[in-house]
């Protein structure tokens, strides 16, 4: 097996490359080309929590859709999908953004950025 990998517009790219031969089709040895490709997607998930002293829940909604979050049903409340490579000076520096943007509004947020993998 021949691993390479490669990124392209936030997606890791795991491409794994086999060669298997069949050796008793009558006589004729058969080669069968296997391919198994595996994405890596880096996701930021957010949770947050509000107070009733501050913004309105469809405000910071407002405010996190225009930074590329969108509303998820489960364990977060928002999930990010980064378009391209990201390491820990761009997460930080999302934070910041984040941060920035729920300033003075009374929320408490927690993110957690992860490799999700698709294969």
């Amino acid at each position: 097996m021949l691993p390479a990998k490669t990124g392209f517009a936030g997606i890791q790219l795991f491409i794994v490359i086999a060669l298997m031969v069949n050796c008793n089709h009558r006589g004729k040895d058969k080669v069968y080309l296997l391919v198994m490709i595996y994405l890596y997607l880096m996701k930021t998930y957010l949770t947050i929590q509000l107070s009733s002293e501050g913004a309105t829940f469809s405000d910071v909604v407002e405010l996190l859709e225009d930074l590329g979050f969108e509303p998820i049903k489960g364990q977060y409340d928002f999930v990010y999908n980064w378009k391209r490579n990201s390491n820990v000076k761009d997460i930080l520096w999302f934070g910041d953004r984040i941060h920035t943007a729920l300033k003075g509004k009374k929320v408490f947020f927690r993110m957690e950025t992860i490799e999700d993998d698709l294969y």
